[in-house]
């Protein structure tokens, strides 16, 4: 059996950030594509295994912009992933793009009538969309911290007119797609960050004007979305404000007074 194949970005001073790939030896570390030609790179980042042997990740070029490219781990294999305008991808964070495992992907795109909301797209036309216009015309539903739940699903933060960030679902379709619990009414949110437990479900670190900031869980229904423990009992008092980690590879969140980092190596797996 072959080695497996991991993507990764790197700088070898001739090309620029571009995407290149490894199989754990020597001769097996070399340059996957040239996709912006020259020394400024197209700066490819924040890979995500499509789950099918493929892998995608975000980069930008002078014909393209910000896109998604998807790549089989062959030159001739790499191209964009789909064919149609996804709008101005934002992909700031390794957060902002989310794969659900059986082809789809999700990511945060901005477009000037309809401002920055979720999107997916599974490589075709027809199969890529506007999920949901969680703020109504230009204004940004600015969803973030995108994290796949493993069965399909992946939770995000959204806000939208007359509340701030709350937990929102996704199952990469506009009638999958749905505020997951108002954790903390009104206009204040709850400003959840999320991280996956590798087992369909995610833990939360909620604000709440019950609980203050406290862990929860979800299993992506609002049924199994609540809390885990009131570490620190009422209102304001907040026993989380330190950081959550996820060790299955999306690196870590951060409460208030920190800023969120991307992993210290952006890859993906081939099958």
């Amino acid at each position: 059996m072959p080695p497996p194949l991991h993507v990764f970005r790197a700088n070898d001073g001739v090309h620029g950030f571009e995407p290149w790939i490894i199989d754990g030896t020597t001769a097996g570390s070399r340059l996957l594509a040239d996709l912006d030609p020259g020394p400024s790179g197209s700066g490819a980042i924040y890979s995500h295994a499509l789950g099918d042997g493929r892998v995608v990740l975000a980069a930008s070029t002078p014909a393209s912009g910000g896109a998604l490219w998807v790549t089989d781990g062959t030159a001739t294999g790499t191209r964009l992933y789909a064919g149609v305008s996804l709008g101005q991808l934002v992909a700031s964070d390794a957060n902002d793009i989310a794969s659900l495992g059986h082809g789809t992907v999700v990511f945060s795109a901005w477009r000037p009538d309809t401002g920055t909301e979720p999107r997916a797209t599974d490589g075709t036309a027809a199969g890529t969309g506007m999920l949901a216009d969680i703020n109504p015309g230009s204004g940004d539903g600015d969803p973030t911290v995108l994290v796949p739940l493993g069965n399909g699903l992946a939770l995000f933060s959204a806000c939208g007119p007359g509340f701030q960030y709350e937990p929102w679902v996704t199952g990469g379709t506009p009638a999958g797609t749905r505020q997951l619990a108002d954790i903390n009414p009104g206009p204040q949110g709850s400003a959840p960050y999320i991280a996956a437990l590798g087992d369909g479900r995610v833990m939360l670190r909620n604000l709440s004007l019950n609980e203050g900031n406290e862990p929860w869980i979800s299993d992506g229904t609002a049924a199994g979305t609540h809390l885990v423990a009131d570490i620190r009992p009422g209102p304001a008092k907040d026993a989380w404000t330190g950081r959550m980690c996820n060790p299955f590879g999306s690196g870590c969140s951060f409460a208030e007074g920190f800023t969120p980092v991307a992993p210290a190596a952006n890859d993906a797996l081939f099958s």
